[in-house]
């Protein structure tokens, strides 16, 4: 039986990876145009926020998932 951390680990593994499948299923079939529309001028186009939370992500993701993995093992 997992112990409560073992279980949670698993679950934020899970988490992380959804994170992506779930921005690849709402916008891996925009076309270009759709990517970059703006409702105005001073809004961001979904183009805009998809590289904002990539950008984001690629600092934060992969200090989480060395954490869930340790503690993972411990």
């Amino acid at each position: 039986m997992a112990t409560p951390l073992e279980s949670r680990t698993g679950i934020w593994a899970a988490e992380l990876r959804e994170v992506s499948r779930a921005l690849e299923e709402l916008c891996g079939g925009l076309t270009e145009e759709q990517r970059r529309w703006k409702e105005n001028p001073k809004s961001w186009s979904v183009g805009e926020c998809i590289e904002h939370l990539r950008a984001t992500n690629a600092g934060y993701r992969p200090p989480m998932e060395r954490a869930v993995a340790k503690a993972a093992r411990v």
